[in-house]
């Protein structure tokens, strides 16, 4: 089996094994090849892993924060505020509690002392479980005493940053509704409009990521992005399509095409320019609207001019790519070991 072979390649002559490692076409055996592989992994030291480390971390905050500028985000986060505050869902299933205990914002000395009464009953039970006298459930009544403690102590932050999350998302909605209005005027939204979408953005980014979700639900926020996103790419498929059906190039195709795409006037303005390309692209306007309908219903879905939404979107994968890589560097020093 595979561990026997790479006993048995571990334990031949030295001389044999430099040669072949100098000479990377004298096998093709997968374990020798694996082997190769992993002795040019350098090992870490503990300054290398802590670099890693903020890495990963770095790369998970930029996916959390990439997420969180998504309205359909934002509106999953206030139903499960709206969920844990009618005792719909408990508070694990929203956050991660062991991250998150002793590291929220009204906890940056250390996490809240458990309420006495349960850590005398806690004591209590550990002393009968060393003793023998306590019942075979008691290390499950003590772990669920101690996951309802640490829900106690954070759910009042919790809530509160949901809660201003739920705030200021409200007065967003409006701007987001106004800046959408008028690019399907096709008009561009003012600099004061941009200021204050910008502002309200940037606070409510910074009031979610007080809240530590778990990766469950980071994974549900994704999937519904990439579904999204997923729709918008088919869109857009078929629109190059056609353009390059009706003799239109890919990159010409694209320079008109990015930053119009809720235009109501794009298909006309590309009907008057010169080239029997665009003309006869243009003569398919019926087909063309029907996929730009499809494309205007994501903007609406999402409440995104489709170039924010694809801003989001390339920031959110650039961040699990960046995670990822990260993880494959620290996976692979600790094979080597």
């Amino acid at each position: 089996d595979f561990e026997r072979e790479v006993e048995e390649e571990i334990n031949r002559p030295v001389e044999e094994l430099l040669q072949e490692f100098a000479d990377p076409t004298i096998t093709s055996d997968p374990v020798r090849m694996y082997l190769r592989e992993m002795g040019n992994v350098e090992l870490l030291s503990r300054e290398g892993e802590i670099a890693i480390a903020k890495r990963i971390e770095a790369g998970r905050e930029m996916t959390i924060s990439g997420i969180c500028e998504s309205p359909l985000s934002i509106k999953s986060l206030i139903d499960w505020h709206d969920a844990l505050e009618d005792g719909r869902l408990f508070l694990r299933d929203i956050i991660d509690l062991d991250a998150s205990y002793g590291a929220g914002p009204d906890m940056k000395d250390g996490a809240p002392a458990v309420p006495k009464e349960k850590t005398e009953k806690d004591s209590k039970d550990k002393e009968e479980d060393e003793s023998g006298s306590g019942d075979d459930g008691g290390f499950d009544d003590e772990v669920a005493i101690s996951l309802t403690a640490m829900e106690e102590s954070l759910k009042p932050a919790v809530m509160a940053s949901l809660g201003a999350v739920k705030d200021t998302y409200k007065e967003l909605a409006k701007v987001q509704a106004q800046r959408l209005t008028t690019l399907k005027k096709g008009n561009k939204p003012t600099e004061a409009s941009n200021k204050k979408y910008e502002e309200l953005k940037r606070t409510m980014v910074e009031q979610i990521a007080q809240v530590r979700l778990n990766n469950p639900r980071i994974e549900q926020l994704l999937e519904a992005l990439y579904s999204q996103n997923r729709k918008l790419i088919a869109c857009e498929g078929k629109l190059l399509r056609l353009a390059l059906d009706s003799g239109v190039s890919r990159e010409e195709f694209l320079n008109n095409y990015y930053g119009r795409e809720l235009d109501p006037n794009w298909l006309e303005a590309l009907a008057a320019q010169k080239g029997a390309g665009w003309k006869k692209f243009a003569a398919r306007e019926d087909k063309i609207e029907e996929i730009r309908a499809d494309v205007n219903k994501i903007s609406q879905d999402n409440a995104l001019p489709i170039s924010e939404f694809r801003r989001i979107v390339a920031t959110v994968q650039k961040g699990e790519k960046e995670a990822a890589r990260a993880k494959k560097e620290m996976v692979e020093a600790n094979l080597r070991l």
